[in-house]
């Protein structure tokens, strides 16, 4: 008797896309949560920055992505891997989000001018270091997909197929994330407004943090060993199995 043709993991390939769509609304949801937050008066709890000043971090940030993207990543990635490389820009995330917004708290407590160059020079690590993992991480969200396309059964059917769901996912991530940091920001203020000790202006960010160990971390980690086809040179993996012969 014939073997049964291998079947596809759709349940596997559904986390993969579901990841991808997660990352991108929280790339969208801190593009919209940082200028809330840095535009707030002082008084607020903000950094009273103006609408160039944000525009300018912004500029900062993009050009910062845009260099490591041509110049960095594709050597981290031939020297790590994929998955390794999704893990490497989400773990120092996860520690920057809500970290920035309480460095700059510190600083404006300790006395400091929102414009002054300490606040500056947060704000543009936050941005370029924000910019520069979660920028490569919208082009690790694409290729983990395709990716994992191209070791099912099919493939080339199940591209288009795959295609069409990550589309769906960005499309809803790209809605969704705005909006829901919008809404920890405004419940934030009106709990601290309220004397709240424990939830502060920072909610969203710490809500980012969580959301994206939940929805883009834990996914990949619980994903079956060599679901993604391994992307080092071979260079890379020739050292690797020599350190471990």
């Amino acid at each position: 008797s014939g073997q049964a043709a291998p079947e596809v993991d759709r349940l596997s390939m559904m986390m993969v896309v579901l990841v991808a769509g997660a990352h991108f609304g929280l790339y969208g949801a801190w593009d919209a949560g940082y200028p809330s937050y840095a535009s707030l008066p002082q008084a607020g709890g903000g950094q009273s920055w103006s609408a160039p000043e944000i525009g300018f971090s912004f500029i900062f940030a993009t050009l910062a992505w845009m260099l490591s993207a041509l110049l960095v990543y594709p050597k981290l990635v031939h020297a790590f891997g994929l998955v390794q490389c999704w893990l490497m820009c989400w773990l120092p995330c996860l520690v920057l989000m809500p970290v920035f917004p309480r460095a700059v708290t510190a600083l404006l407590d300790a006395g400091w001018d929102p414009h002054s160059w300490p606040v500056v020079v947060v704000n543009y690590i936050a941005q370029s270091g924000f910019s520069f993992l979660m920028g490569n991480g919208l082009i690790s969200g694409t290729l983990l997909v395709f990716d994992f396309v191209a070791g099912q059964p099919g493939s080339d059917k199940l591209l288009a197929e795959a295609n069409g769901y990550l589309s769906v996912a960005q499309g809803l991530g790209g809605g969704l994330g705005p909006t829901v940091a919008g809404w920890w920001m405004s419940l934030g203020l009106a709990a601290e407004v309220g004397g709240s000790k424990l939830v502060g202006r920072a909610v969203a960010f710490d809500g980012l943090a969580v959301a994206g160990l939940l929805l883009c971390v834990a996914p990949i980690m619980l994903l079956p060993e060599g679901a993604i086809p391994d992307r080092r040179s071979a260079a890379a993996l020739g050292l690797r199995q020599r350190t471990q012969g």
